[in-house]
């Protein structure tokens, strides 16, 4: 190389050019530490030129990064790499001093020139290369790797939170006995979220009860359950769910260390006991609903993890689902006892509408046949007439309030099959002709459609027109007059029955139909009734598929009731009418047995059919009953029910399982009138179920019809 130098025209003049140009930072030192030379591209990369007095094993901040050795090494005659460095101007030595400047990174070459004669190492070059640029580039592009890591790492975590808040409020949602839900929510807490979860809550009266404890790992289950045991929690205890149930704050403990253990519990053995425990880092957070404190959660690590602030919210949030669930919880716990509370007032209401209408028509059975008797025997007068109707009325109200109790539990059933509705249309103006003729109203009827069918009940639908008549008589005064029509409409029935009383004030309309709903009445209550009429026709209309309207001008302007019932179809309609049964004819010396604890009603039902031709027993006792059923082996016998010390339905049993008594046919004729009281009276054998009262014409007929042959 030196020899080819020295061919060269003019060589220094060559190496002057190619130090002053080279496109790297340049800087020879002499062995004595002295820089003795800088090229143009080394002032630019660092901003001015080394101080006169400036000496590189000198320089504190070469000595303190290792380079000051590096250097000695190469005036040892090594090639030394320096990896690139950091710098800040305005902390070099080796320049003069600036206050101004910027950071750059520099990686540097140390290459010893030997150019004395002897061959030593007598300066070093130092070959500066400006990797700022580089190194910026790799630094952002770690960085954006760090900044995608951790957006990773938040995206996981959140998706592990919120797939945890799922299955939570699955857990939460899939029960309402809170307790044992808690209990769930406790376990999938544990290890997800915490080594273990505790779950307190505040009553009413202001005690603590903890109704969850759950360690991840089965060594440290028991000690949970000794904490819970010995040290249950208590207001004012410095035990952290406490504190957050007072503070309503949440409280983060990251490090917990034997100094905060000895803080937080209540005695020694507590103290040991939490040592045991291994708790490392502790997070409660309270249970909120509003204003209102439920209780608390507390999750605690015993490992190596740790809880931040970063993990409170998803504390919280599991806790807000939690007080919502506690609080459905409770609600429908009072919707349930609500609703208990309720069924049993409603059963105590149907038992004593069931007993007060036994009790009813216990008297008003001996009442009725009475009337009857002493008609056949004395024939008509004005004073038992009045004594007919006003029985009928109370009758009439009994079974309206049987009707009503059956209604609002549902329990009332139809015995649909088609029907003329013009012959429910007559039976009902049957029921209702004494008050319109008490009153002295004309009666205006106009049964266009007599012969159009539909599907329903006879006696129910008579009932709705009962009712709609006996409405309009008692709010007419006396001489009004009582329009009645039934008419086809497309594929309607429509009955209107129009009165030319009182009407209805725009107040009453839309609630005419409610229970107890009425008119306007004098402090005498000359008009009656007890308001349930009305509802019992909507009911009743509702049930078949109807609709009932209430119209009126106001008050004295009259009111008028429409009531529309969809028709057959023209197939049914071809089919035959439903027809009344026809009169029976029966044996008339039959042996009849009669057992009431109500000697009249016994009594006067036994001289009625006595009139009637039959032989009559009677027993006011269900033993005497017996006694008469064997030696007389009656055809027929009419229990009562409601029996002292032995029910009908129990007479009827023993009466069965006598084989003598077999085939005597049995009735039923009782104050109980229910549907309940039907059936079981049909389960205990009873062929017939009169209820009282009853009259002679009805219960001929039953005997008749029973004794004329099989079912």
């Amino acid at each position: 190389m030196r020899t080819r130098l020295r061919a060269l025209a003019n060589p220094a003049q060559m190496l002057e050019e190619m130090f002053g140009s080279a496109p790297v930072g340049l800087q020879i030192f002499r062995r004595d530490g002295r820089c003795v030379l800088v090229n143009p591209m080394h002032t630019e990369l660092f901003g001015a030129v080394p101080p006169a007095d400036y000496n590189v094993f000198e320089d504190t901040l070469l000595i303190e990064r290792g380079v000051a050795d590096l250097v000695r090494r190469a005036f040892a005659g090594e090639r030394i790499v320096i990896p690139p460095i950091w710098y800040d101007v305005r902390e070099l030595r080796n320049i003069a001093r600036t206050t101004t400047g910027r950071r750059f990174a520099v990686g540097a070459e140390l290459v010893p020139l030997h150019l004395s004669e002897g061959g030593e190492v007598d300066h070093v070059l130092f070959v500066f290369h400006d990797v700022t640029a580089a190194h910026l580039a790799r630094e952002q592009a770690e960085a954006a790797a760090r900044e995608a890591e951790q957006a990773r790492t938040v995206a996981e975590t959140a998706a592990i939170h919120s797939a945890f808040l799922a299955e939570a409020g699955r857990v939460l949602s899939a029960s309402l006995d809170y307790e044992t839900t808690l209990g769930r929510v406790a376990r999938l807490a544990t290890p997800a979220l915490a080594d273990f979860c505790i779950v307190d809550l505040l009553a009413e009266d202001g005690t603590i009860r903890r109704v969850a404890a759950v360690h991840a790992h089965a060594e440290g289950q028991p000690i949970m359950d000794e904490l819970c045991r010995h040290f249950p929690p208590r207001l004012g205890s410095p035990q952290p769910a406490m504190r957050v149930i007072s503070s309503r704050k949440p409280e983060l403990l990251v490090e917990v260390d034997p100094l905060v253990v000895a803080q937080h519990t209540l005695t020694a053995e507590h103290e040991a006991l939490m040592l045991r425990l291994g708790v490392r880092s502790h997070l409660a957070v309270p249970l909120l609903l509003g204003e209102r404190t439920l209780g608390a959660i507390s999750l605690g690590y015993v490992g190596t993890r740790r809880y931040r602030p970063a993990d409170v919210p998803l504390a919280e949030a599991l806790a807000s689902s939690a007080a919502v669930a506690i609080e459905n919880a409770r609600l429908y716990s009072d919707a349930n006892a609500a609703r208990a509370q309720a069924e049993a007032a409603s059963r105590a209401k149907d038992e004593f509408l069931a007993m007060l209408g036994h009790e009813l028509r216990n008297p008003l059975a001996p009442i009725v046949t009475a009337l009857e008797l002493t008609r056949l025997r004395e024939g008509p007068s004005r004073e038992r007439s009045v004594i007919e109707r006003q029985v009928e009325h109370v009758r009439r109200l009994v079974d309206d309030l049987l009707d009503v109790a059956r209604i609002t539990r549902g329990k009332l059933e139809l015995e649909r099959r088609p029907l003329a509705l013009g012959d429910a249309v007559l039976d009902g103006l049957e029921l209702a002709r004494p008050l319109i003729d008490e009153r002295g109203h004309q009666l205006d009827l106009q049964l266009a459609a007599t012969g159009q069918r539909m599907l329903g009940d006879r006696i129910r639908l008579a009932q709705v027109v009962a009712n709609l008549l006996t409405n309009a008589a008692r709010y007419t005064k006396p001489g009004g007059v009582i329009t009645v029509r039934l008419e086809q409409r497309t594929s309607e029935l429509v009955l209107r029955v129009r009165d030319t009383g009182i009407g209805m004030s725009a107040e009453l309309l839309p609630r005419v139909f409610e229970l107890f709903a009425q008119a306007a009445q004098a402090t005498d209550r000359g008009t009656g009734g007890l308001g349930l009429g009305l509802a019992i026709v909507k009911s009743f209309v509702e049930l078949h598929g109807g609709q009932v309207r209430a119209h009126s001008d106001g008050e004295g302007c009259g009111s008028e009731f429409e009531v529309t019932f969809p028709l057959l179809t023209d197939a049914a309609q071809s089919g035959p009418a439903e027809a009344l049964p026809a009169a029976w004819h029966a044996p008339m010396q039959a042996r009849i047995l009669i057992v009431d604890d109500n000697q009249d009603a016994a009594d006067l039902l036994a001289d009625g059919l006595s009139v009637r031709g039959y032989h009559t027993l009677v027993a006011h006792d269900p033993q005497q009953a017996l006694t008469l059923a064997r030696e007389s082996l009656p055809q027929l016998a009419l229990l009562d029910i409601g029996l002292p010390g032995m029910d009908g339905y129990e007479l009827a049993k023993l009466m069965r399982a006598e084989p003598a008594l077999q085939g005597v046919r049995l009735v039923a004729l009782t104050g109980y009138g229910q549907a309940a009281d039907r059936a079981r009276s049909r389960e205990a054998g009873f062929a017939e179920h009169l209820v009282k009262p009853v009259n002679m014409e009805r219960v001929q007929a039953a005997i008749q019809r029973l004794l004329a042959g099989p079912d």
